[in-house]
């Protein structure tokens, strides 16, 4: 069961006037109810029954009776549930008294709803004059005065609470400005690294293409890695070049050595023979064909030479063996042939030689 309530309702009729409405329970529902009122010289009394608040609204309110119901209660200030809360959005109160005087004046409190500008009548009270209703105004101002330190203990505490929860807004809201500019001062200091690092790795991108530049290629290594990926180096390919050359000089010995064998065997003259052993002498001194060999060989290893001034020279070819020339193999039959005809030959010139100088 609520405890009374003591409402002050201002009055229409008259400005800065106002009526006092002592509202009780008087029965079982929570709309059952007994009031009282006053507007400071004459007492006023009228009850109402939850079952008959119908007959208290408007004949233009289309609300629907629950709603009626929580606005009742509203204006009355009993409890009233505080689940939507929208419909008590611009509810005003407000009471006149009706009559000439004496015993039969009323005192009507009419409910209205204010929309911006337009205001409708939703219902109205009616409390009637009653000389025998007692009036305790020590009651009531004890009443009011509970009340009122009720309501200042809420909003004390309700105080506190927004002053923490200000506090705590004030709090998140710092640490969020000092996380904002962290996180700037982190993200420029990101950005700085970027830039000095992508910097560093230029500086040394330019030191090394500077390096690489001013360097000599070792030949050793270029040809390494020549090797490795299957194309030739310059040094190989001389090589190979002195290589055929010497080939084609042996062919062309090897070619001429046939040649004279055919020619020693067509002739078998005894001056042929003579004038072969003279020169097998003379080639035997002085070989020309192997030293014009390696004339030819030396000079174009000289022509190769500036080819490969920058890179390493490569050890030089062994002399090949003494080969034996093809003088050689065409004197010796020659001598065999001609050793006995040079013996007749000896011995005609000293018969010769006898003759004139028997002659003499």
């Amino acid at each position: 069961m609520s405890a009374p309530q003591v409402v002050r309702i201002p009055r229409s009729d008259e400005p800065h006037s106002y009526v006092l409405v002592h509202v009780s329970r008087a029965g079982q529902a929570p709309l059952d109810l007994s009031l009282t009122a006053t507007e400071g010289e004459n007492p006023y009394a009228a009850s109402i029954q939850q079952s008959r608040l119908q007959t208290l609204r408007g004949k233009n309110y289309q609300g629907s009776g629950d709603e009626w119901a929580y606005i009742i209660a509203h204006v009355l200030r009993q409890p009233v549930p505080a689940e939507n809360s929208s419909w008590s959005t611009g509810i005003e109160a407000s009471a006149s008294i009706s009559g000439a005087g004496g015993d039969d004046q009323e005192i009507i409190i009419t409910i209205r709803k204010r929309v911006q500008d337009i205001t409708q009548r939703l219902g109205s009270l009616v409390l009637k004059q009653d000389e025998d209703q007692e009036i305790a105004l020590f009651e009531w101002t004890g009443i009011a005065a509970a009340k009122a330190d009720h309501l200042h203990g809420q909003v004390t505490s309700l105080t506190d609470r927004y002053r923490e929860a200000e506090d705590t807004i004030a709090k998140l809201t710092q640490q969020l400005a000092d996380l904002m500019q962290a996180k700037t001062q982190h993200e420029n200091q990101l950005v700085a690294n970027f830039a000095q690092l992508l910097n560093e790795k230029k500086l040394k991108i330019r030191n090394q293409q500077r390096l690489l530049a001013s360097a000599t290629a070792d030949p050793t290594k270029v040809a390494e890695i020549q090797a490795a990926s299957g194309r030739p180096s310059e040094v190989s390919g001389t090589h190979l070049s002195t290589k055929r050359r010497a080939a084609d000089t042996a062919d062309e010995d090897e070619s001429d050595e046939g040649f004279e064998q055919m020619d020693v065997d067509r002739k078998g003259a005894d001056a042929r023979a003579q004038y072969d052993q003279e020169t097998e002498d003379e080639e035997r001194a002085t070989p020309q064909p192997l030293e014009d060999e390696e004339d030819n060989t030396t000079t174009d290893d000289e022509e190769d030479a500036p080819a490969t001034s920058e890179r390493e020279a490569p050890p030089k070819a062994a002399a090949p063996p003494r080969r034996e020339l093809p003088f050689t193999r065409r004197g010796r039959p020659a001598q065999t042939t001609s050793e006995p005809r040079s013996e007749s030959l000896v011995a005609e010139e000293e018969t010769a030689g006898e003759t004139d100088d028997d002659e003499l």
